[in-house]
């Protein structure tokens, strides 16, 4: 089984227990195949940057 996880789910998922978090341990543990876009990786980069620039 293939799954996608948007942004939100990732940082959650980091942050956070949940189900979120479920399911990145699934991901992990290879329950699914995590599929991910460039967009998604792109969106992530950067609300991880800006994140990292409200804190500096």
């Amino acid at each position: 089984m293939r799954a996608v996880l948007d942004t939100n789910v990732f940082i959650s998922g980091l942050l956070w227990r949940g189900a979120p978090h479920e399911c990145l341990l699934a991901a992990e543990a290879e329950l699914f195949e995590l599929v991910v876009a460039e967009p998604i990786l792109d969106e992530l980069q950067e609300e991880v940057d800006r994140e990292v620039r409200q804190h500096d």
